[in-house]
Parts: C-alpha cells; sequence; structure tokens
C-alpha cells in the first residue's frame, strides 16, 4: 500500500459511538460547519475520525471505554475518503467487545499499516487538531518536529559567523550542538575544579612550609637545651676523680690476674665455680639494672597525637580564612572558591556555603580536640604504668644484687685460697672499670649522659629530614593555575562560538519554514552558568502561548498544524474545535477544513462549502 499524502473526507457513519447509539451518517465538504448546543456531538465527530485513523481520540487520549454509547459494547465508524486523484477508499474501524477491527477498501489492516499509510498518530493529531502539537504533546514535540525539520549543511551555518569562531570550531562535530555545549562545559567545570584544586594545594603547601618553620624553630631549641645539659655532665665528668691514677691502678691489677691465673694449673674446685656463679649473677644483677634505669617511656599515641595536633592547626589557619573572606565578602569581590566576581545572585549562595564549611571546620575541630584528650589521657596512665613498672623493677634488681653480694660475701669468709684471691681480683678490676667509665659521675647521672647522647642524635636526625622537606622543591602551582586559566578561557571560547553555531543554526532552521506570526524556542541558555537547557516553547506574535486568549491559540495551532503539513509532505484535513472565539480566518488552511462553533440551544447541524475560500464565520440560522 502506497503512502497517502492527501486526502479529504466526503462523508462518515458512526453508530454505537458516544451520543450517536444509532446508525448517523454526515457528509462532508471543503469547508463543513459544525453547529449547535453544548454536548449534542461536535466534538464526537471529532473523535469519531481520530479514532477511525489512529484508534484514539481528538484529544490523544487512548481512553476507548469511554467511546461505547450507553449500555453497547460495539461501535463502528466507516469513512469514504478521495485521494488527491479522486479515487475513492473505504476505511471502517470496529470495536466489539474490546476487539479492534480495521478494513481498508474491504481488507482488514493493522495500525502499523495504518501508520505506514497515514503517518503516525501523532503527526496525524498534529493536523488534524490545532491546539495538539502545542499542548498535549508538550516536550514530546519537540523530538517530533526536529525529525522533519530541514538539515542546514554545516558550512552554511559556519559562514554566518566571524572568522574566530569558525577557526574555533574546525573540525568539531557538531551534528548536535546541544551535546557538544553539554560535553564542553564538563570539560570547562573539570578546568574550573582543578583551579580550586591547585588554589587548596597552593594553601596547604603554605601551610605546611609555615608549620615546617616552626617545628624546626622547636627542634633547634630542644637540640640546644639538650647540647647544654650534654656539656654540664661532660663538664663534671672526671671532676674530683683522679683518672690517671685510676687507669695506673686499672694496668697494675691487669698484671696481677695475669700472673695469678698463669701460676693457678689446678682445676676449678666446687668452692671457684659458686664464686664464679656468685659473680656471674652479679654481673647479669648489674646489667639488668643498668638496662632497666635507661628505659624511657615511649608513647605509642605520640604519632598520633602530632597528627591531630597538625590537622587541628591546619583548620585553624583554614578557619581564619574563610572567616576573613565571609568579613570581607560583597558583590563584585572574588569568590574564595572559584576566584570569580561574586554576582548579586550567587552572594547568598556563596554566603551558605562558606558558612556551612566553616561549621563543618568547627565540627571537625571539636572531633578532633575530643580525640586529643582521650589520647592525651591514654598516653598519661600508659606512662603511669611504665614508671611502676620500672620502679618495682629497678627495687627487684637492687634487691637481687644485695643477696648476691651477701653470699659472695660469706662465702670468701668461710674460704680463702687463691682462686678467690683472683676472684677478688676480678671483682676490684670491674670496679676500676665502673669508676672510669662514671668519671666521678653517679650511676644515674651516667645513664641520664647516654640518654641526652641518644635523644641529641635522635634530634639531629629529625632536624635533618624536616629541613630536607622544606628545601625539596616547590611545585610550579602557579604556573599550572596560569595554563589552567588560559585552558578555561580557550574552553569558554569555544563554547560561546558554538552557542552562536546554535543560535544561527536555529534562526537559518526557522527562517525557510511557512511560518507567519508562530516561533519556537528549542534551548534557554542559563544567564548564571551559561548552560544550555532543552526547552519547548511557542510564541505568537512575539507573545508566550500560555498568556494568549483562546482565539489566538486556535491561530497559533492552526499555523502549526500547516507547518506540520510542509514539513511531512500530507495534505490532511483540520478540525478546528470551539471555533466561535474565531471571527476571521487570517489565511484559509490547504486542504479540508472542519469548523465546529457552539449555538446555544441549537440542533447538531453539519453544512459545508466545496472550494470556496472562506474570510468570515456566519452564524448559523
Amino acid at each position: 500500500m502506497d503512502k497517502i499524502d492527501t486526502f479529504k473526507i466526503k462523508d462518515m457513519t458512526v453508530s454505537g459511538f458516544k451520543c450517536f447509539r444509532e446508525e448517523h451518517r454526515f457528509e462532508f465538504g471543503d469547508i463543513t460547519y459544525i453547529t449547535g448546543d453544548n454536548h449534542i456531538g461536535k466534538t464526537s465527530i471529532a473523535d469519531a475520525i481520530t479514532f477511525a485513523f489512529c484508534g484514539r481520540l481528538y484529544n490523544g487520549s487512548a481512553a476507548m471505554d469511554r467511546l461505547y454509547s450507553d449500555g453497547e459494547k460495539q461501535l463502528c465508524v466507516a469513512l469514504h475518503l478521495l485521494d488527491a486523484q479522486g479515487k475513492s477508499i473505504d476505511l471502517v474501524r470496529t470495536r466489539k467487545n474490546d476487539k479492534v477491527t480495521i478494513t481498508y477498501n474491504g481488507y482488514n489492516i493493522r495500525q502499523k499499516d495504518m501508520d505506514a499509510l497515514f503517518g503516525e498518530s501523532d503527526i496525524f493529531l498534529s493536523i488534524l487538531n490545532p491546539t495538539f502539537f502545542i499542548e498535549y504533546l508538550g516536550n514530546d514535540g519537540q523530538a517530533l518536529l526536529q525529525r522533519y525539520l530541514p538539515l542546514i549543511e554545516e558550512e552554511t551555518i559556519l559562514d554566518q559567523l566571524s572568522k574566530p569562531q569558525r577557526t574555533l570550531l574546525s573540525g568539531k562535530s557538531l551534528l548536535s550542538p546541544e551535546t557538544f555545549i553539554a560535553n564542553q562545559r564538563e570539560s570547562l567545570k573539570e578546568y574550573e575544579e582543578g583551579l580550586i584544586a591547585l588554589d587548596g594545594q597552593k594553601a596547604l603547601l603554605m601551610t605546611q612550609a609555615k608549620v615546617g618553620k616552626q617545628d624546626l624553630a622547636m627542634l633547634e631549641q630542644r637540640r640546644a637545651a639538650l647540647e647544654q645539659q650534654l656539656k654540664d655532665l661532660r663538664e663534671k665528668h672526671g671532676q674530683g676523680v683522679n683518672l690517671d691514677q685510676l687507669r695506673q691502678q686499672y694496668t697494675d691489677l691487669l698484671l696481677r690476674i695475669d700472673e695469678m691465673s698463669t701460676d693457678q694449673k689446678e682445676a676449678p674446685t666446687p668452692y671457684d665455680s659458686r664464686l664464679a656463679q656468685l659473680d656471674l649473677n652479679i654481673q647479669r644483677t648489674n646489667e639488668a639494672l643498668k638496662e632497666t634505669m635507661q628505659k624511657q617511656y615511649v608513647s605509642k599515641y605520640a604519632g598520633e597525637m602530632a597528627k591531630l595536633q597538625h590537622e587541628l592547626q591546619f583548620a585553624r589557619e583554614e578557619y581564619r580564612k574563610k572567616e576573613a573572606a565571609l568579613r570581607h565578602m560583597r558583590a563584585g569581590v572574588e569568590c574564595p572558591l572559584c576566584c570569580r566576581p561574586i554576582t548579586e545572585e550567587a552572594l547568598e549562595n556563596t554566603r551558605e556555603g562558606i558558612n556551612r564549611s566553616m561549621k563543618a571546620i568547627v565540627q571537625q575541630g571539636i572531633d578532633q580536640n575530643t580525640q586529643l584528650a582521650q589520647l592525651r589521657d591514654l598516653d598519661r596512665k600508659a606512662k603511669e604504668v611504665f614508671d611502676q613498672w620500672k620502679t618495682e623493677d629497678i627495687g627487684k634488681h637492687r634487691q637481687h644484687s644485695i643477696e648476691y653480694q651477701e653470699q659472695r660475701t660469706l662465702l670468701l669468709s668461710n674460704f680463702g685460697n687463691s682462686a678467690s684471691a683472683l676472684a677478688e681480683l676480678i671483682q676490684r678490676r670491674k670496679e676500676l672499670e665502673e669508676a672510669l667509665e662514671l668519671g666521678g659521675l653517679t650511676a644515674e647521672e651516667k645513664i641520664l649522659l647516654d640518654r641526652l647522647e641518644m635523644d641529641l642524635q635522635a634530634v639531629n636526625i629529625d632536624y635533618e629530614a624536616r629541613k630536607a622537606i622544606l628545601n625539596r622543591p616547590i611545585p610550579d602551582i602557579d604556573g599550572k593555575a596560569k595554563e589552567l586559566e588560559t585552558m578555561i578561557r580557550q574552553k569558554e571560547d569555544l563554547i560561546a562560538a558554538a552557542m552562536d553555531y546554535l543560535s544561527v543554526r536555529n534562526d537559518l532552521t526557522f527562517r525557510g519554514l511557512p511560518l507567519d506570526k508562530v516561533g519556537f524556542s528549542l534551548y534557554d541558555i542559563l544567564k548564571t552558568t551559561g548552560e544550555v537547557k532543552n526547552t519547548f516553547r511557542f510564541t505568537y506574535n512575539g507573545r508566550d502561548y500560555r498568556k494568549l486568549s483562546h482565539s489566538e491559540k486556535i491561530f497559533a495551532g492552526m499555523e502549526v498544524a500547516e507547518l506540520m503539513k510542509a514539513l511531512t509532505g500530507r495534505n490532511y484535513p483540520v478540525f478546528v474545535d470551539d471555533s466561535e472565539s474565531v471571527v476571521k480566518l487570517a489565511k484559509r488552511p490547504a486542504g479540508q477544513v472542519f469548523l465546529s462553533r457552539v449555538v446555544a440551544g441549537a440542533p447538531l447541524t453539519v453544512a459545508y462549502r466545496d472550494m470556496q475560500p472562506v474570510q468570515e464565520l456566519k452564524k448559523a440560522s
């Protein structure tokens, strides 16, 4: 079956359809006038025509249950059509117990066959019902319209732009400028977010440098204090003690021990073994005592506490920055977040955003202070446990040392031989070694001296490490920011060019269409962001469709119906309902026209006129 691009309805027979319970036959002409009081069948005629072609109502509704006459379960609409060559077409649609049958010149066909012959339902209704496209399709009409709009060559559009704009858009895929602009705005957003991130990184590095310098100063103070303590102890070392004399005694003692060890040939006696064991026990106890006294408390919470203190310091700096920015914020001032001038419209939102950020920082600080207090409490308790353990361990080792010394003294008093004499010399050697090591310092002072030397070494290592961090190369943030700013400007220029491209394409698309007073708006550009937002609005004489009078809406709808005829190449009837508000037709629609109007108290009347242009609707008698 070939496409039917032009036809008119000669007559229609209906039965069981809405108010037409019994069979009714209507004849139509080029201009058909349907008049009568309300609720007597004028709109039902329009519904019957639409049902025959689309299986829907005049307003596009698919609520078929309302089509049956009261008490009926079967309806029939039969149309007699004439195509452009005057050839007759019989189209019948019946519905019985929810089963639909369509016959075309006596042959059963399906709805998809009807769509192939007369176009899809939305196209048919957009021509038949002047208000359907605008009021019922809504945004779906945009996609329908764009399918049939003429394609404007890309070169034709580019010729309307400036040379710099053509250069920017050269090689770009502009099949869908809206999608292209949306993609470019996403890239622009990424650049802008990257610029904000660089600002944050720069602020963080500055804060870290400031904190790092403060840490170095503290380490320098700590190092100076340790060096002074060490100097005092080292100066005390050897005071009140003749170290040269002790060294000579130590040398002489070593010679005596060597001589006695050479002379002693016999195997060790049980006495000697016992004495050696006691000496070993005394040595181990003293070593354990020394080791215990040297042990210092090492906090397992120190690192986490230092981290929290650093984060709190950084948070305080961030809060002061935002507080200063908020204090000086007004329209025209550079935004601290995006570094752009703040508009009057965005001022309050920007303030709210910074206030939220400050509240978040305060809450974070409260949480971190709570954590820090908890860690400090845990650290204090851990140190108390350590100190108690250390005190108890020192007391235990000292007690063991006293006990071993007493046992040794008792053993020596009971047995005196060469072995014991040698043991005495060895013990004396140990005492001299300890005296030389202490150099006049107490055991506690010697332990303190060793600990201070270790602390100083650790401080020096920490100092050099922090110094190296401060002296490392600083990333060229300003350079990267300038690069991003250049890319942002380039992207903004590209977006502006694409929006001009879109505007020119839209203008060229509608310039050649058969439109008089109707205008279309397919998109809006948001002033605040420059974002292209899809819209679908109608104007008539430059006024928003929603603000038009009823008659103006009818005129606008008829112009849209004529546009759909021109775009689709289908010259189908136009049915104007409630046409009583229309006094004059500015331009007679092409093809068949139905004009329905209310006449109070009058019966349903269908009259027609063939092939005569009508400029004015006369009142029905």
